[in-house]
């Protein structure tokens, strides 16, 4: 059964077809691209990537990918409408700077064989969540990959429910007027609505507290292998290669032609720290 790769870009057309090339025309996947709506690429360019890669099924523009806020929750939520109408496997959500670190096989086969829900949540109990974001107490990473269930069971919860506009409202009204913004919406949105419908969640998938579907750090639940990593972990690597260290930049149009190998050994290295 096929799997969707949901992916945000907004760094250009090179990272586009570096991370579309990773997998090779696959049918057993299809690609579906949500582009900033800064970021300029030519009509000629568009086409041509889409020409280059069959498997890329809808490139969209519609929003911009500002951190923290809740345009990159618009945009992947366009990407889960979008790819849900052909009931996928799985779906994937990832960035232009996803690097895969191990086989498309493997990668297929595990999602493939799994029925789990991979979406990292963590309790948050620092001051400012107790104190004033006191409804949405979880965060967790942006990126995930949930099954078909999991993503129309999310989309059927925002179309039948308040959560959007309730969970827009107190993020804008706590955020407002702030230098530095402490609440990110594309590190909360998906979490706490699992959570804060969490008995419906559980009920919809059948499962139970001590074997949850959800990757809860809190609750020390994590789907993991004999490595100790999760499997999303094993097999993508976020930006590795373009900060490997405060002293060590690298970047995509300089160092196309060793960003793999460069990932593979910073990787590597990851897995021992």
């Amino acid at each position: 059964m096929k799997q969707a790769i949901l992916l945000l870009a907004h760094k250009g057309i090179d990272y586009i077809d570096y991370f579309c090339s990773q997998f090779n025309n696959d049918k057993r996947f299809n690609i579906f691209i949500h582009i900033d709506i800064n970021t300029i690429i030519s009509e000629e360019n568009l086409n041509h990537i889409k020409s280059k890669y069959p498997i890329i099924k809808s490139i969209i523009s519609k929003y911009t990918g500002t951190y923290f806020g809740m345009d990159l929750i618009d945009a992947e939520i366009e990407l889960m409408k979008i790819a849900s109408k052909n009931n996928y496997k799985y779906y994937h959500l990832m960035s232009e700077q996803c690097f895969i670190t191990t086989s498309l096989d493997k990668f297929y086969n595990y999602f493939n064989n799994s029925n789990k829900e991979h979406i990292d949540i963590q309790k948050d109990n620092s001051w400012h969540v107790i104190n004033v974001w006191k409804n949405y107490r979880y965060t967790g990473s942006q990126w995930w990959s949930m099954t078909n269930n999991s993503v129309l069971w999310i989309l059927n919860k925002l179309n039948t429910t308040n959560y959007y506009n309730d969970f827009k409202y107190e993020l804008e009204k706590y955020n407002y007027g702030k230098k530095t913004r402490i609440i990110a919406a594309d590190e909360t949105f998906f979490t706490n609505i699992v959570m804060v419908y969490e008995n419906d969640f559980k009920f919809v998938f059948n499962s139970n507290a001590k074997e949850t579907n959800i990757t809860n750090r809190t609750n020390n639940t994590r789907a993991r292998d004999n490595t100790g990593r999760s499997p999303v972990e094993n097999y993508t690597c976020v930006s590795v290669s373009f900060r490997l260290s405060n002293t060590c930049q690298i970047t995509l149009q300089s160092c196309l032609k060793c960003v793999k190998s460069t990932v593979k050994s910073a990787f590597t290295l990851l897995t021992k720290v």
